[in-house]
């Protein structure tokens, strides 16, 4: 199998059909396949200087405490403290690079602690004292996310030459100053901004909105042992950033678009990091006779415009359409694989829609029982058992299920987003969904719920602090999260756990 690979920050890789002529009897109405974008293995950085922006949420809800027995600001900034000793490292080798790290926290009120500088304009900061700093603040009060936007919106460094980012961070619903999604997109900071919903009871809408005005990311992490791992992979992209402004076109067929779960003959994507693969699923008629043909464009981290094209007249497979019938058996089961993750991410964006209390109908639950049938068939056929895609797979449709059957948990959605998320841009970081598939009484901070007497979700009873210790469960053995996503690049891996080692904060 030949396909086009180039030196380029971005190439099309490994081009595949689902069969190479009509398959007979099918129930499938089209043909499949897929084709990679692969961006380039790269190690130096995609640029020379950064501030970073960091709103944390200090409200009285970041007091409960999580597994290891840190409360959830003390990982919030344990985080903190890892990406300022990773651009630290980072800076050492490689001399030419200024780095800078502010951080606000806000709850009814706004602290600022003063600009942790990495050679910037030629002056770095004591490690030590901005540790000693961060670490003194505690959990209080409500919660006011207006004041740190129109902060960051105001704040002088972001309106100088250079990368900025902005990282905001909560574990709840405002409930001071503006609280919707239209009177805060007034507030939005001009520089690329990231949203980050920490623990399962949080403003998923809010925040999915204001990411969406200011064209930046929503995530979401459920545990607090991996909100380092979570972080890690967004500092990774910010680093190690390849390209951006991505879109391909096909002829001859159509992509499939996650984002809004319909076919499409464009698609395209923010940007891509060193290492990633992006596999785009593709459809035709059986009878076609058209070549596959592929367009993509993009800026590459040095600001310049690229395109590149594919034909599959390139590549040494060659679809008949008068080659007789291929059997069920004959199919490309790399190209199978792919098939069922989009069957998977369309159930659970179906599924998200009935999270909030609306009766799911029992033949969609029956569609989904079947559907888990034939994956698990198809897994144990091809010896998939150990693979984390399918895994994965499993799990997502687990999920959906659970989700359908369980309407008096809102907090689904925000799980299912995620997943569905990192299926479609196939991203470094997964949420963990074993807690919840497990109902085992306990939340993915380790708080149970049971012992507390509070319903799930109903963390944010703890406005103010609580002079009772919250209970906490035992840190899983090793320390360390566990990775869960399986398109994790090497890359992703190194700075995702550089982000969560121990902090004794």
């Amino acid at each position: 199998m030949s396909s086009l690979v180039t030196t380029t920050p971005v190439s099309f890789q490994a081009f595949q059909l689902l069969q190479t002529s009509p398959e007979g009897n099918s129930n499938l109405p089209s043909n499949y396949g897929t084709i990679d974008l692969k961006a380039i293995k790269q190690s130096a950085l995609s640029l020379n200087n950064l501030v970073l922006g960091f709103s944390v949420d200090r409200s009285g809800s970041m007091e409960v405490v999580s597994k290891d027995g840190k409360n959830l600001l003390q990982h919030a900034q344990s985080v903190i403290i890892n990406i300022a000793r990773y651009l630290m490292d980072i800076h050492k080798e490689n001399p030419d690079t200024s780095f800078a790290i502010k951080v606000v926290y806000f709850d009814n009120n706004l602290d600022e602690i003063p600009l942790f500088k990495i050679n910037w304009n030629s002056w770095t900061d004591n490690l030590d004292q901005f540790i000693e700093t961060l670490t003194k603040y505690h959990p209080r009060g409500s919660t006011d996310i207006q004041k740190p936007l129109e902060y960051f919106k105001e704040y002088g460094l972001f309106g100088t030459t250079g990368n900025h980012y902005h990282i905001l961070l909560t574990d709840g619903f405002p409930n001071m100053g503006f609280t919707s999604s239209t009177d805060l997109k007034e507030c939005l900071p001009s520089c690329n901004n990231m949203f980050v919903g920490f623990g399962p009871d949080h403003a998923v809408d809010l925040l999915t909105s204001l990411s969406n005005y200011s064209n930046g990311d929503y995530n979401f992490v459920n545990s607090a042992e991996n909100a380092g791992m979570l972080y890690g992979d967004l500092l990774h992209g910010i680093l190690y950033n390849v390209a951006n402004d991505i879109t391909v076109k096909m002829k001859g067929g159509t992509l499939y678009n996650y984002k809004t779960k319909t076919w499409d003959s464009k698609l395209s994507f923010k940007n891509f990091a060193t290492e990633h693969t992006q596999t785009l699923v593709f459809k035709f008629p059986w009878n076609s006779v058209e070549p596959h043909l592929f367009e993509l464009h993009y800026t590459d981290f040095n600001s310049q415009k690229l395109s590149h094209y594919f034909s599959s007249t390139q590549s040494s497979i060659i679809y008949n359409t008068t080659n007789g019938e291929c059997k069920e058996g004959s199919r490309n089961v790399a190209v199978e694989r792919h098939m069922y993750r989009v069957k998977t991410m369309e159930y659970l964006s179906t599924s998200k829609q009935y999270s909030f209390g609306e009766t799911a109908p029992s033949d969609l639950i029956q569609e989904l029982e079947k559907f888990q049938r034939e994956l698990d068939k198809f897994i144990e056929r091809n010896n998939y058992e150990d693979d984390l895609f399918m895994i994965n797979l499993q799990k997502d449709v687990k999920l959906c299920i659970a989700s359908l059957e369980s309407i008096h948990q809102p907090s689904m959605r925000a799980f299912i987003q995620s997943r569905l998320s990192t299926h479609g841009r196939q991203g470094g970081f997964a949420v963990n969904i074993d807690n919840l598939l497990d109902d085992d009484g306990e939340d993915n901070f380790g708080v149970m719920h049971r012992r507390l007497s509070l319903p799930v979700g109903g963390l944010r009873g703890f406005s103010t602090p609580n002079n009772s210790p919250l209970q906490f469960t035992p840190p899983r053995p090793g320390g360390m999260p566990r990775q869960s996503s399986a398109y994790t690049t090497p890359s992703q891996n190194k700075v995702m756990r550089a982000c969560s080692q121990p902090v004794n904060n």
